[in-house]
């Protein structure tokens, strides 16, 4: 399992001549390049991976908590595993 995650905060004060929220987008949009990255390398491994969505944020992450840097916010949960074949 993948767990994708940023600091926010940090991302929004990293850009102090742009409005705050253009670092939080640069976040998204970085969190989207590595959830394709690691689609494509788990298809060239023979592996599936898919976002989970339509979950509890909160509970997801209460969940995560001990896992993520301090101050990192949970952004995506990509799982791993072996595709079915039938």
């Amino acid at each position: 399992m993948v767990l994708l995650s940023a600091d926010l905060d940090a991302a929004r004060e990293r850009f102090p001549d742009q409005p705050p929220e253009h670092g939080e987008r640069f976040v998204w949009l970085e969190a989207g390049h590595a959830a394709q990255n690691l689609y494509l390398w788990a298809a060239e491994r023979g592996l599936g991976t898919v976002p989970l969505a339509g979950i509890d944020d909160d509970a997801a992450a209460t969940t995560c908590a001990g896992l993520l840097p301090r101050g990192h916010r949970l952004l995506g949960i990509l799982p791993l595993g072996h595709l079915r074949r039938d």
